[in-house]
Order: structure tokens, then C-alpha cells, then sequence
């Protein structure tokens, strides 16, 4: 009976101990991951002030943690921060991280974001940071063919994408025009991957504002949106099958 519990005991240790030793072992090849990524899609500095990793948050998924995400522009907007995340989380499938080739993240979360687009007086957008095919080029760094690099990465899978307490700020000086959401609450979830699926959608958004010079057309409006959507995404159609829209406190019901 002593012998049985004693080996119980140093099961559960060693895989305990596996389990905070694992993360430790894919630090590096995620954050070269986020890294490399954002490099190919986007043109501006990219800061993280933190990468945590854990097995027993979203067992048996790891949980990867990025604490202050900050976004900033370059060229004329260097130093303006257009996003700022102070928390992005996601749960992502241990073993399509170790082989194959789909990387299946089960969940995303981005809380306390803060998202500040701006257009200066000149018409240029400081969120006009993705890079385009014209600027990728056709060959990596090393000569390799982009279209081999390619077909060597993972394919991408996501299951559930959430946002919370976003705070939004639009300023475009050029029109003098305003807008901003106090808060945006955003639940999306489905096989987001597959050709044909059905999304749930759960939106929130409170203190809705936006001006224009002068003229004042919402102020502290609120609204809420619960829907399913049948979508193509191959054929680029989406339908709308359960839905509630309400806008303060008008209720509103849409199809099609």
C-alpha cells in the first residue's frame, strides 16, 4: 500500500514538474514567432513588456500570455502609440505547437486595450501600418522563394476571440471630424478557420460619441448586439440567422 502511494506521489511530481518546465522550453520560439510575424504584416514598432507562459491556466492548451503590448507608428507618427494592450491571452494546442502544420489557437483575449487611430492634418492614418504585397517582396532574407517559405509555416486555426473594456479614440484632423466608444466589449466565437461556419457574435458598446466640426450627431448612445451568422467565407457571403439589435432602448430585429 506504501509502495502504491509512494509511486502515485512521484507520478503526479514528475508531471507536475513537466508542466512548469514545458513553458520554459517554448519562450523563446513563441516570442520569435510573434516576432517574425509582425514583421511580415506590419510597419511599426512593435514593444512587449512581458511574455509569461503556463500549463495549468487552460490545461491541457498552453496559455501564453503578453503583457503591454504597445503598438507605435514611424515616420511621421513615430512615437504615437496606436494600440495599447495591456493583457493579450491565448490558448493555444500544445501539440499543433510541436508539429504539424496548423497552429490551433482555441481562444484570443485582449483586455483593457486602448486603440487611438488618428488622421493628421496632411489625410495620412497612423493605422496605415499593414505591410502590402508591393512591400513584402518575393524572397526572405535568406533567397528563399516566398512561396516555399510558405508552404514550410503553419496554417492558422482560431476557435473563440474575445475583447474587453476596449477604449476607443478616433481623431481625424483633417475633417474635424471625432468619435469614440467608452467601452467595446466583443465575444466572436465558431470554427473561424473553416471555409463554412457558423459565428456567434455578442457585442457591447457604451458612451458611443461622435462629432463633426461643430454638429454633435450621437452622444452617449449604447448599444448592444447578439447574433448567429451563417458564413462563406470561400464565397465571401454571410447570412445573419438569429439576431437582436438594440440601440438605447430601441430593439431592433435584422435578417438577411
Amino acid at each position: 500500500m506504501k509502495k502504491g502511494l509512494l509511486i502515485v506521489l512521484v507520478c503526479l511530481t514528475v508531471i507536475f514538474g513537466a508542466l512548469l518546465i514545458i513553458p520554459v522550453f517554448f519562450k523563446d520560439d513563441i516570442l520569435k514567432i510573434v516576432q517574425d510575424q509582425s514583421s511580415r504584416y506590419i510597419k511599426a514598432e512593435l514593444k512587449i513588456g512581458d511574455l509569461n507562459l503556463s500549463m495549468f491556466r487552460s490545461f491541457p492548451d498552453l496559455n501564453i500570455a503578453l503583457k503591454d503590448v504597445i503598438v507605435t507608428g514611424k515616420d511621421e507618427f513615430a512615437g504615437d502609440t496606436v494600440v495599447n494592450i495591456p493583457l493579450f491571452e491565448a490558448s493555444v494546442n500544445l501539440k499543433s505547437l510541436i508539429s504539424g502544420n496548423e497552429l490551433i489557437v482555441n481562444r484570443i483575449l485582449l483586455k483593457n486595450c486602448r486603440l487611438q487611430p488618428t488622421v493628421d492634418t496632411a489625410g495620412r492614418a497612423n493605422w496605415d501600418i499593414l505591410i502590402g504585397e508591393d512591400e513584402s517582396g518575393t524572397e526572405t532574407e535568406s533567397g528563399q522563394p516566398e512561396d516555399e517559405k510558405e508552404s514550410t509555416e503553419k496554417s492558422l486555426s482560431l476557435k473563440d476571440i474575445s475583447i474587453r473594456d476596449l477604449y476607443l479614440s478616433y481623431r481625424d484632423y483633417q475633417n474635424s471630424t471625432y468619435a469614440g466608444i467608452g467601452n467595446v466589449n466583443l465575444n466572436i466565437s465558431g470554427n473561424l478557420s473553416a471555409k463554412n461556419t457558423m459565428i456567434n457574435v455578442l457585442l457591447d458598446l457604451d458612451n458611443i460619441s461622435f462629432r463633426q466640426q461643430n454638429s454633435v450627431w450621437i452622444n452617449r448612445t449604447n448599444l448592444d448586439w447578439e447574433a448567429g451568422i451563417a458564413a462563406d467565407f470561400e464565397g465571401q457571403t454571410f447570412e445573419i440567422k438569429e439576431n437582436r439589435l438594440s440601440l438605447n432602448d430601441l430593439v431592433l430585429n435584422l435578417d438577411g
